[in-house]
């Protein structure tokens, strides 16, 4: 049983640090082409997911409308400073974890 645990311990360890290493790139990259690029996925993706249910429930394709595609933007753009927002506190409370279990005082969060 104890190597069961430690191995999903160990997985789960393994997965938290790609996390953090993938994040590390993509804070490289900066904050605006992070909102950008999850701003204009939102839209896209909520149009398609409304286009498919309206099929799906009314039997015909939906028109596009200016108005909805402008509020996914907004929303787009307020959840991606969110999810910033949310993954840059996780990244420094790991940082700040690994200074004080470390000892290490040199680590300097930007």
């Amino acid at each position: 049983m104890t190597g069961l645990l430690k191995r999903c311990y160990n997985s789960q360890s393994r997965r938290e640090q790609r996390s953090l290493e993938r994040w590390e790139q993509e804070r490289e990259q900066g904050i605006t082409r992070y909102v950008l690029r999850h701003a204009i996925v939102f839209p896209v993706l909520m149009t398609a997911l409304n286009d498919v249910s309206g099929f799906i429930l009314d039997g015909s394709v939906p028109v596009f409308r200016t108005r909805s595609l402008v509020m996914y933007l907004l929303t787009g753009i307020v959840l991606s400073l969110f999810a910033w927002s949310h993954q840059e506190g996780k990244y420094k409370r790991t940082l700040r974890h690994r200074r004080q279990s470390v000892g290490d005082s040199q680590i300097v969060l930007r």
